[in-house]
C-alpha cells in the first residue's frame, strides 16, 4: 500500500520536526488506507508513531493508549520487532513515572522479543534502560550487571553514540 506508506513516512517526518498536529492528521490518513486493505503492520506502525508523539509531548495516558493499539496489531500480524518496541516504549513511560517495577516488567518483555528477532542494538538499549532503573532504585550491583550486558551488544553494532532508548525502529 504505497500511498499508506507515504502518509506514514510523512507523518513520522512531521513528528520528528515537531509538527505534531500535522503529523497526527497525516497519520490518520495512513490509518484509513491501511484499514481499507487490512494492512495490520501498517496500522501498528501508525499507532506506534502516534504513541511516540504523545510520549514526547508528555501525554502518557494517550501514549499508552496508542501503544496498546499498536501492540494489538503487531500481535495480530506477528511482528515480534513491533511488539518489542511497544514494550520498550511502555517501559520508558513507567520508568519516567517512577513505576520501576512495571518498567522492568515491560523491559523484560521487550528483551524477549528483541532476542527472538536478533536485534542486538535494541537488546543493548534495553539492558541500558534496565541498568538505569536499577541505579535509580539503589541496586548498583544489578545496574552494573545490566550495563556490562549492554556493552558487548552495543559494541557489536559498532555504535559510538547510543540514541535515547528505543528511538530505534
Amino acid at each position: 500500500m504505497a500511498l499508506g506508506n507515504l502518509y506514514e513516512s510523512k507523518g513520522a517526518l512531521y513528528s520528528k520536526i515537531g509538527k505534531n498536529h500535522d503529523a497526527i492528521l497525516i497519520l490518520d490518513k495512513a490509518l484509513i488506507l491501511f484499514e481499507k486493505v487490512g494492512e495490520l503492520n501498517g496500522q501498528g506502525n501508525v499507532y506506534l508513531i502516534k504513541g511516540d508523539i504523545y510520549l514526547r509531548t508528555g501525554n502518557n495516558p494517550k501514549a499508552l493508549e496508542m501503544y496498546d493499539q499498536a501492540l494489538y496489531f503487531f500481535k495480530k500480524c506477528g511482528s515480534l520487532l513491533g511488539e518489542g518496541i511497544v514494550y520498550a516504549r511502555k517501559g520508558e513511560i513507567y520508568q519516567n513515572a517512577g513505576e520501576n517495577k512495571d518498567a522492568l516488567v515491560m523491559f523484560n518483555k521487550a528483551l524477549i522479543h528483541f532476542k527472538k528477532t536478533g536485534n542486538l542494538l535494541n537488546q543493548g538499549n534495553v539492558y541500558l534502560s534496565k541498568g538505569k532503573v536499577y541505579y535509580t532504585i539503589g541496586n548498583n550491583s544489578e545496574a552494573l550487571k545490566m550495563y556490562e550486558m549492554a556493552l558487548p551488544l552495543l559494541r557489536k553494532q559498532k555504535t559510538h553514540m547510543v540514541k535515547p532508548a528505543f528511538l530505534l525502529i
